[in-house]
């Protein structure tokens, strides 16, 4: 059973799920940093959506991320 969050229109309640991340201090600055260089500035969740679909699409077209 799906809980639904008071604040979601009951159209959207079974096509999207709310996540609580944990990100590292050094994460949310870089996104940020982005988040300022992009056109409009969209809101934070908005541009973490925007760069997991980036990465999950290079992923799939077989880029390897860098690891540090």
């Amino acid at each position: 059973m799906i809980v639904q969050e008071k604040w979601m229109p009951p159209k959207l309640a079974n096509k999207v799920k709310k996540m609580n991340l944990i990100l590292p201090d050094e994460l949310v600055k870089r996104i940020d940093a982005w988040r300022g260089r992009q056109e409009g500035v969209p809101n934070a969740s908005l541009a973490i959506r925007q760069l997991l679909e980036w990465a999950l699409d290079a992923a799939d077209a077989g880029g390897k991320p860098k690891r540090k």
